[in-house]
């Protein structure tokens, strides 16, 4: 098995999937959430219109909505 960061890697797994793994991932590292790290829920969608149209996202290979980005940042909060 490999491992990064100490952390059995999962070497498959669908991109639906990303954000499951990558939420276990910070549980199992003990990193804190959003929320625990004093983000309030209401600054997550200033947070997702910005990011929208920040400029690296002109090089982001997956074209990412603001859906999404927000979608994301609430996996992050919880």
């Amino acid at each position: 098995m490999k491992y990064a960061v100490g952390l059995p890697v999962r070497s498959m797994f669908l991109p639906t999937q990303a954000f499951e793994a990558l939420r276990d991932w910070r549980h199992q590292a003990g990193l804190g959430s959003l929320s625990t790290l004093g983000v309030s829920q209401d600054a997550l969608q200033s947070a997702a219109l910005a990011a929208s149209s920040a400029s690296s996202m002109k090089a982001n290979p997956v074209p990412l909505t603001y859906d999404q980005l927000l979608g994301m940042l609430q996996l992050a909060w919880e």
